[in-house]
């Protein structure tokens, strides 16, 4: 997702509106869901937190643009790569 979320995690996310998913810009530390790959949440690299991953390094602002190699297991999702694409 683009944004965050204000949730727990237990509400479904065809549930969520829209706006909330693309405008937010944390991730609830109560949030128990799968965790969540997103930007707009601007960071010096991409950082793994416990309940989400932040991929936004501040290609808006003319930083290099993040590409994140995500794993999805059954339980967990896990960073496990990551490259920074300059410009030119």
């Amino acid at each position: 997702m683009h944004g965050g979320i204000d949730d727990d995690g237990r509400r479904p996310i065809e549930n969520v509106p829209v706006d909330e998913l693309v405008w937010t810009y944390h991730i609830s530390k109560t949030y128990r869901g799968l965790k969540i790959v997103h930007g707009h949440q601007m960071v010096d690299e991409p950082t793994e937190y416990a309940n989400h991953i932040c991929l936004d390094a501040g290609v808006a602002r003319g930083e290099a643009l993040c590409i994140g190699l995500v794993r999805d297991a059954d339980v967990e999702r896990k960073l496990v790569g990551w490259l920074r694409v300059e410009e030119g």
